[in-house]
């Protein structure tokens, strides 16, 4: 059995998101002791397929501190082999503490950094089905997203807002968007197309497909694009905008409403965005 340090240090070895960067100064890495320690919502670290792995607890049943013994769910991205198509899935482990080390993997519960443990199970569920595996979006930076409230404005520094001498409306950052309640009006979205989102209806699964309007410019002229996402299967990010010099949401749509079919000296939405819509002047 790995010592407390030895399973810090390989975890951390295996563990290079971005999205895992941005939070692990604040996290706390525990050694489970006792299976009754475990509650529902909790982000735990364990083995999986003999690398180191996160999920989210969805369920515990058979607790025995006696035996170390628990039956444990978790949602998380796995697969049935490591050559398969990774999937966020709800598993059962068996959890044995005398034959395996468990962590919770988790910071202390903070209502303005953090969801508590009922909110991360829901937003966890939301996911389930998702085919979106890849190096920036694997299972530790699933929980992550389950876990941490999104913070808008994180990137955009006053120490960087006094430094820079580039206009403020030009510096933006893009994020993933796993949900469709992550999309409003409003938006600027990254899909098949750059563009402002104008509408958005859900459709079967109505937390992840959708259909969308957004308002691009090609050719020099402001068209509305129509689009159904999948957000199981497809990728699809949204771009934030420093708050300090950007039209609120329901302006960027009064705006981009306004210019559909017109003409405009713009030669991509990048720059009928820059030039047009998030210039408060």
């Amino acid at each position: 059995m790995m010592d407390d340090i030895d399973m810090k240090e390989s975890y951390h070895s295996c563990s290079t998101s971005s999205n895992e960067g941005e939070h692990n100064n604040s996290q706390v890495r525990r050694r489970i002791r006792n299976p009754s320690e475990v509650r529902i919502g909790d982000k735990v670290s364990f083995w999986y397929f003999c690398l180191p792995h996160a999920g989210i607890v969805s369920h515990i049943s058979c607790v025995s501190d006696q035996t170390q013994t628990a039956a444990i769910k978790c949602i998380h991205y796995g697969c049935t082999n490591l050559f398969a198509t990774r999937t966020i899935m709800e598993e059962e482990f068996r959890m044995d503490l005398s034959k395996s080390t468990w962590y919770f993997s988790s910071v202390p519960f903070n209502p303005l950094q953090s969801y508590s443990g009922t909110e991360r199970l829901l937003r966890a569920k939301q996911r389930i089905g998702e085919k979106r595996w890849q190096s920036k979006n694997r299972s530790e930076d699933f929980c992550n997203w389950a876990v941490f409230r999104e913070n808008e404005t994180a990137d955009f520094s006053q120490e960087e807002r006094d430094q820079t001498s580039t206009p403020r409306a030009l510096r933006s950052f893009f994020k993933p968007v796993y949900i469709a309640d992550e999309l409003e009006e409003g938006d600027v979205v990254v899909y098949k197309e750059t563009g402002i989102l104008v509408t958005k209806k859900p459709l079967r699964d109505g937390n992840k497909q959708l259909c969308i309007d957004v308002i691009v410019a090609k050719h020099g002229k402001c068209l509305r694009e129509k689009f159904v996402v999948n957000l199981n299967e497809e990728h699809i990010s949204k771009k934030y905008f420093d708050p300090s010099d950007c039209v609120s949401r329901k302006e960027m749509v009064t705006r981009a409403k306004q210019m559909e079919g017109r003409n405009v000296c713009a030669r991509s939405t990048n720059e009928l965005i820059e030039k047009y819509l998030t210039n408060k002047d």
